[in-house]
């Protein structure tokens, strides 16, 4: 995945340089160009460099967490009757709140 180095001066834009983590990786060095002259700007050095990754909900449930449910359900008369085949509440687990449980 490209990253995108922009360095500004007074919120103008006066380098920018697009490298990948694995270049950064093996060469923490970037040079940097003038946007308008094209000419060398300088050079930018990372004297450490660390690559952080985001767990996802997956990551956590692998590396052992527990989850408990809780599950609620809103019998107001505003949902119909559960003789109505429209209402959320109709009886059989094809409906709406049976639906979302599975």
């Amino acid at each position: 995945m490209p990253i995108r180095f922009r360095i500004n001066a007074n919120n103008l834009e006066i380098s920018s340089v697009v490298t990948t983590v694995r270049q950064l990786r093996d060469q923490p060095e970037l040079t940097l160009l003038d946007i308008k002259k094209g000419t060398f700007a300088g050079v930018m050095t990372f004297n450490d460099f660390r690559v952080i990754e985001n767990a996802n909900f997956v990551d956590y449930l692998r590396s052992g967490w527990q989850l408990s449910l809780s599950v609620a359900i809103d019998f107001t008369a505003s949902n119909g009757q559960v003789s109505d085949p429209t209402s959320l509440h109709k009886i059989g687990d094809d409906n709406e709140y049976g639906q979302a449980i599975k």
